[in-house]
This record gives C-alpha cells, sequence and structure tokens, in this order.
C-alpha cells in the first residue's frame, strides 16, 4: 500500500471509530472491518421521470481506461 493510500485508510478509520488504526494492517483486511462497521447506505429513492427526448442516453465510461 503506498503512502496517500495507507493515509486515506487512517482517515477513514479515524472517521468510523474516533481514533487511528491500532495497528498497520492488511488492506483487505481493513476493508472488510471497515464494510462491517459502516451503516448501511439508505435506500434509493426514484427520482422523477426523464422526459423523452430523441437524445440517447449517456453511455457510462470506463474507469480502467
Amino acid at each position: 500500500m503506498q503512502c496517500d493510500e495507507r493515509q486515506a485508510w487512517i482517515d477513514l478509520w479515524e472517521a468510523v471509530f474516533g481514533e487511528p488504526p491500532p495497528i498497520e494492517a492488511d488492506a483487505d483486511l481493513t476493508a472488510r472491518i471497515l464494510v462491517d462497521h459502516l451503516p448501511a447506505a439508505p435506500p434509493y429513492e426514484l427520482g422523477p421521470v426523464r422526459p423523452k427526448t430523441d437524445e440517447p442516453a449517456a453511455q457510462p465510461r470506463s474507469r480502467t481506461g
């Protein structure tokens, strides 16, 4: 894990638990602990219906390039 990634994990851990992580842990283990302790996301609500147009809907872009 790079330094900036490690700092992001530390910041997230502090936001969830109110203190820095007690040890330097493996990223996968840290992720599982955080996911188990984060509150569930609120249910999504349907927004207003999109008006009919001749324009096609935007296509999602790939994050990997």
